[in-house]
């Protein structure tokens, strides 16, 4: 069985520089309490994200897990109604189903093993070329048995790849989790020279993010000044 999750991520807009310390303030303290009712909503918020020093197009991201798409919308529709939503901006929104693989059904997402989230998070859209999909299913399969292999070779980074096809303009969704970022450039760095690479069109924008609980994250939007 699948399980929906997605990636919300947003910029903070100018206006919310040009707002008095303690407006800033009450409208993180509005947004706090509106992310802390996600569990009402059927939702777990695996992790929030600080972006601020790592991407220069966005400041923050929210990781959402869920059963259905309307309770994350509604989440973020209230949070789009308090006094800090009208200064958020929607750089991107990345949306998959997480599950055992097509390819190995024993491996499944870091997130549904029950791994905790890790320090960093490096998340992006994923896109093959349409040559992949008229290959043989035994050569596709050797491919990422071969991808598989290289990657378990980096313990520390745990991937979830979510299924996209039809949400977006992606058709996979893919999260690296590490508490290490040399480790993680070392894993990316090792997964390039798999065969299977041949075959990606495209996996860009990339999101790096630091992990944050969602008040800390939040708090770091009070005193923004980039």
């Amino acid at each position: 069985m699948s399980t929906l999750a997605g990636f919300w991520v947003y910029r903070v807009r100018w206006s919310w520089r040009l707002l008095d310390r303690v407006s800033r303030r009450d409208g993180v303290e509005e947004a706090n309490a509106v992310l802390a009712r996600a569990a009402e909503r059927g939702l777990v918020l695996r992790a929030a994200y600080s972006l601020l020093g790592l991407r220069a197009d966005a400041d923050l991201m929210l990781w959402l897990v869920g059963g259905e798409v309307e309770p994350a919308r509604e989440l973020l529709l209230e949070l789009r109604a308090t006094h800090l939503g009208p200064h958020l901006e929607v750089r991107d929104i990345l949306l998959g189903f997480g599950g055992p693989s097509a390819y190995a059904p024993d491996h499944q997402p870091a997130f549904l093993r029950g791994d905790p989230p890790a320090r960093f998070a490096a998340v992006y859209p994923f896109v093959k070329t349409a040559d992949w999909y008229l290959l043989p299913e035994p050569q596709r399969r050797r491919m990422l048995a071969e991808h598989g292999r290289l990657g378990r070779r980096f313990a520390g980074v745990r991937p979830s790849t979510l299924r996209a096809f039809g949400l977006g303009d992606q058709e996979h969704v893919v999260a690296l989790e590490a508490d290490r970022l040399d480790e993680l450039v070392d894993c990316v760095e090792a997964l390039r020279s798999a065969e299977v690479r041949r075959y990606t069109q495209r996996d860009l924008p990339l999101y790096l993010g630091i992990k944050r609980d969602v008040r800390a994250a939040l708090d770091e939007l009070v005193a923004v000044e980039t």
